[in-house]
Protein backbone atom coordinates (compact mmCIF):
# COMPACT_ATOMS: atom_id res chain seq x y z
CA UNK A 1 0.00 0.00 0.00
CA UNK A 2 2.90 2.31 1.00
CA UNK A 3 3.82 2.37 -2.57
CA UNK A 4 0.47 3.08 -4.15
CA UNK A 5 -0.09 5.95 -1.56
CA UNK A 6 3.74 7.53 -3.34
CA UNK A 7 2.77 6.08 -6.90
CA UNK A 8 -0.64 8.28 -6.80
CA UNK A 9 -0.18 11.14 -4.73
CA UNK A 10 2.83 11.73 -7.29
CA UNK A 11 0.76 11.48 -10.21
CA UNK A 12 -2.62 13.48 -8.98
CA UNK A 13 -0.81 16.40 -6.67
CA UNK A 14 -0.62 18.94 -9.92
CA UNK A 15 -4.38 18.36 -10.61
CA UNK A 16 -6.11 18.51 -7.21
CA UNK A 17 -6.27 20.68 -4.61
CA UNK A 18 -6.78 18.40 -1.89
CA UNK A 19 -5.96 14.64 -1.59
CA UNK A 20 -7.45 12.53 1.50
CA UNK A 21 -6.92 8.72 2.42
CA UNK A 22 -9.69 6.85 3.89
CA UNK A 23 -9.65 5.80 6.54
CA UNK A 24 -6.56 6.61 9.43
CA UNK A 25 -7.42 3.13 11.55
CA UNK A 26 -8.76 0.09 11.40
CA UNK A 27 -11.22 0.94 13.90
CA UNK A 28 -14.38 1.92 12.07
CA UNK A 29 -18.15 0.41 11.11
CA UNK A 30 -17.51 -1.37 7.56
CA UNK A 31 -15.75 -3.57 8.17
CA UNK A 32 -16.52 -5.99 11.22
CA UNK A 33 -13.54 -6.03 13.85
CA UNK A 34 -12.59 -10.06 13.88
CA UNK A 35 -9.71 -11.41 16.31
CA UNK A 36 -6.91 -11.55 13.83
CA UNK A 37 -4.28 -9.02 13.84
CA UNK A 38 -4.21 -8.34 9.80
CA UNK A 39 -7.37 -8.69 8.65
CA UNK A 40 -7.83 -6.29 5.68
CA UNK A 41 -8.69 -3.29 7.70
CA UNK A 42 -7.83 0.04 5.25
CA UNK A 43 -6.42 2.06 7.86
CA UNK A 44 -3.51 3.27 8.29
CA UNK A 45 -2.65 2.04 11.86
CA UNK A 46 -4.42 -1.58 13.18
CA UNK A 47 -6.93 -2.05 15.63
CA UNK A 48 -3.95 -2.12 18.36
CA UNK A 49 -2.43 0.85 16.56
CA UNK A 50 0.58 -0.60 15.10
CA UNK A 51 1.25 1.33 12.02
CA UNK A 52 1.09 0.19 9.08
CA UNK A 53 3.43 0.58 5.75
CA UNK A 54 0.33 3.34 4.56
CA UNK A 55 1.09 5.23 7.40
CA UNK A 56 5.03 5.95 6.78
CA UNK A 57 3.97 6.30 3.28
CA UNK A 58 2.62 9.68 4.29
CA UNK A 59 5.21 10.52 6.87
CA UNK A 60 8.08 10.17 4.04
CA UNK A 61 5.52 12.65 1.65
CA UNK A 62 5.07 15.02 4.54
CA UNK A 63 8.91 15.70 4.23
CA UNK A 64 8.66 16.82 0.68
CA UNK A 65 8.85 20.68 0.39
CA UNK A 66 6.88 23.32 -1.56
CA UNK A 67 9.05 23.44 -5.28
CA UNK A 68 9.54 20.86 -7.46
CA UNK A 69 12.22 20.40 -9.19
CA UNK A 70 11.44 17.28 -10.83
CA UNK A 71 8.58 14.38 -11.08
CA UNK A 72 7.84 11.52 -13.35
CA UNK A 73 5.77 8.21 -12.88
CA UNK A 74 8.57 7.19 -10.06
CA UNK A 75 9.78 9.73 -8.42
CA UNK A 76 9.53 13.22 -7.34
CA UNK A 77 12.48 15.70 -6.33
CA UNK A 78 11.53 19.20 -4.74
CA UNK A 79 13.76 21.87 -2.94
CA UNK A 80 13.06 24.53 0.01
CA UNK A 81 15.05 26.66 -1.59
CA UNK A 82 17.56 26.89 1.09
CA UNK A 83 19.92 24.28 -0.64
CA UNK A 84 18.26 20.98 0.35
CA UNK A 85 16.19 18.61 -1.37
CA UNK A 86 14.46 15.66 -1.22
CA UNK A 87 13.79 12.84 -3.67
CA UNK A 88 11.11 10.17 -2.68
CA UNK A 89 11.20 7.13 -5.13
CA UNK A 90 8.44 4.22 -5.34
CA UNK A 91 8.46 0.86 -7.01
CA UNK A 92 4.86 0.16 -7.20
CA UNK A 93 3.88 -2.98 -8.92
CA UNK A 94 0.51 -3.12 -10.64
CA UNK A 95 -2.18 -5.29 -9.44
CA UNK A 96 -3.43 -8.28 -11.44
CA UNK A 97 -7.16 -8.21 -13.18
CA UNK A 98 -8.71 -10.35 -10.73
CA UNK A 99 -8.03 -8.17 -7.82
CA UNK A 100 -9.09 -5.19 -9.35
CA UNK A 101 -12.27 -6.64 -10.10
CA UNK A 102 -12.15 -7.06 -6.11
CA UNK A 103 -12.06 -10.62 -6.82
CA UNK A 104 -10.13 -11.62 -3.19
CA UNK A 105 -10.25 -15.28 -4.27
CA UNK A 106 -6.18 -15.86 -4.21
CA UNK A 107 -5.50 -14.12 -0.74
CA UNK A 108 -4.91 -15.26 2.36
CA UNK A 109 -4.32 -14.48 5.79
CA UNK A 110 -0.64 -15.47 5.32
CA UNK A 111 -0.33 -14.34 1.33
CA UNK A 112 -1.02 -11.38 0.66
CA UNK A 113 1.07 -10.50 -2.49
CA UNK A 114 -0.87 -12.99 -4.88
CA UNK A 115 -2.63 -10.03 -6.20
CA UNK A 116 0.48 -8.24 -8.17
CA UNK A 117 1.11 -9.25 -11.90
CA UNK A 118 4.77 -8.62 -11.10
CA UNK A 119 7.38 -8.83 -8.53
CA UNK A 120 9.94 -7.14 -10.27
CA UNK A 121 12.72 -5.53 -7.95
CA UNK A 122 13.82 -1.57 -10.04
CA UNK A 123 16.95 -0.12 -11.00
CA UNK A 124 17.14 4.22 -10.71
CA UNK A 125 19.16 6.13 -11.85
CA UNK A 126 19.30 9.73 -11.90
CA UNK A 127 21.50 13.25 -12.22
CA UNK A 128 20.57 15.97 -10.20
CA UNK A 129 22.63 18.50 -11.19
CA UNK A 130 23.37 22.81 -10.25
CA UNK A 131 23.60 21.76 -6.66
CA UNK A 132 24.98 24.17 -4.49
CA UNK A 133 28.53 22.70 -3.83
CA UNK A 134 29.53 21.96 -0.35
CA UNK A 135 29.07 19.01 2.18
CA UNK A 136 25.33 17.74 2.68
CA UNK A 137 24.25 15.23 4.76
CA UNK A 138 22.93 12.44 2.70
CA UNK A 139 20.14 10.81 5.09
CA UNK A 140 18.02 7.88 3.45
CA UNK A 141 14.90 6.26 4.97
CA UNK A 142 12.76 3.03 3.00
CA UNK A 143 10.03 0.65 3.42
CA UNK A 144 9.46 -2.43 2.10
CA UNK A 145 9.16 -5.87 2.80
CA UNK A 146 12.07 -6.35 5.33
CA UNK A 147 11.66 -3.21 6.91
CA UNK A 148 8.62 -0.90 8.22
CA UNK A 149 6.05 -3.75 7.13
CA UNK A 150 4.60 -5.01 10.33
CA UNK A 151 2.49 -7.66 8.46
CA UNK A 152 6.14 -9.02 7.24
CA UNK A 153 7.15 -8.85 10.68
CA UNK A 154 4.31 -10.96 11.71
CA UNK A 155 4.98 -13.40 9.01
CA UNK A 156 8.82 -13.66 9.69
CA UNK A 157 7.63 -14.95 13.82
CA UNK A 158 5.20 -17.76 12.32
CA UNK A 159 2.37 -15.55 11.94
CA UNK A 160 2.04 -15.42 16.05
CA UNK A 161 -1.34 -15.26 17.22
CA UNK A 162 -1.98 -12.16 19.09
CA UNK A 163 -0.61 -10.98 22.05
CA UNK A 164 0.37 -7.86 23.72
CA UNK A 165 3.76 -9.01 23.58
CA UNK A 166 3.87 -9.54 19.89
CA UNK A 167 2.64 -6.22 19.28
CA UNK A 168 4.71 -4.70 20.89
CA UNK A 169 7.64 -6.38 18.70
CA UNK A 170 5.73 -5.30 15.99
CA UNK A 171 5.93 -2.11 16.65
CA UNK A 172 8.97 -1.71 17.68
CA UNK A 173 10.80 -3.31 14.81
CA UNK A 174 8.67 -2.63 12.29
CA UNK A 175 9.86 0.50 11.18
CA UNK A 176 11.60 2.20 8.41
CA UNK A 177 15.29 1.20 7.89
CA UNK A 178 17.60 4.46 8.59
CA UNK A 179 20.75 5.61 7.14
CA UNK A 180 22.79 8.86 6.63
CA UNK A 181 26.53 9.86 5.37
CA UNK A 182 28.11 12.68 4.94
CA UNK A 183 28.82 13.37 1.36
CA UNK A 184 30.98 16.48 -0.66
CA UNK A 185 29.04 17.61 -3.41
CA UNK A 186 30.75 19.56 -6.53
CA UNK A 187 27.72 20.64 -8.28
CA UNK A 188 25.74 17.53 -9.02
CA UNK A 189 24.30 14.05 -7.27
CA UNK A 190 24.58 10.87 -8.51
CA UNK A 191 21.58 8.34 -7.97
CA UNK A 192 21.48 5.14 -8.16
CA UNK A 193 19.12 2.98 -6.91
CA UNK A 194 18.06 -0.84 -6.60
CA UNK A 195 14.60 -0.90 -5.02
CA UNK A 196 12.80 -3.78 -3.63
CA UNK A 197 9.19 -4.71 -4.86
CA UNK A 198 6.44 -2.42 -3.55
CA UNK A 199 9.48 -0.32 -1.77
CA UNK A 200 9.14 3.32 -0.93
CA UNK A 201 12.74 5.40 -0.59
CA UNK A 202 12.74 8.89 0.81
CA UNK A 203 16.80 10.60 0.19
CA UNK A 204 17.65 13.93 1.63
CA UNK A 205 20.21 15.97 0.89
CA UNK A 206 20.67 18.78 4.06
CA UNK A 207 23.00 21.92 3.12
CA UNK A 208 25.89 21.76 6.21
CA UNK A 209 26.61 25.55 6.73
CA UNK A 210 30.46 24.94 7.28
Amino acid sequence: MASFIVKNVISAYRHVDVLSFWTLSDIFPEIQLTDDLFYGGFGLVTREGIKKPSYYAFCLLAELTETVVYQDDHLIITTDRKKNYQILVHNFQEYDNLYKEFNHAHITDKERYNVFKHKMEKRVIYLLRKIEPGYYQVTEKKVNQLQGSAYDKWLATGALENSMTLERHLKETATPAVSSRMVEIKDEYSLELTMLPHEVRLISLKYREE
